[in-house]
């Protein structure tokens, strides 16, 4: 599943094939498009312990590289 993430504030949003791509985040951050959570974390620069709050609504998730 596609996701778009915040540069700002780091929220996921997630993307289904039917919805539109914005371009800003609902903080007026940039939004980037990644092709699955895989290819996000894979992004993020360090190969230590990686924490990362993820906004999904009210669902938070702590992924290690």
């Amino acid at each position: 599943m596609p996701y778009q993430v915040c540069d700002s504030c780091d929220i996921l949003y997630p993307i289904s094939e039917d919805e539109e791509v914005f371009e800003f985040c609902r903080c007026d951050g940039n939004l980037r498009y990644y092709g699955s959570l895989l290819e996000y974390f894979e992004d993020v620069e360090g190969s230590e312990l990686v924490r990362k709050v993820i906004r999904l609504q009210r669902t938070y998730t702590e992924q290690s590289l």
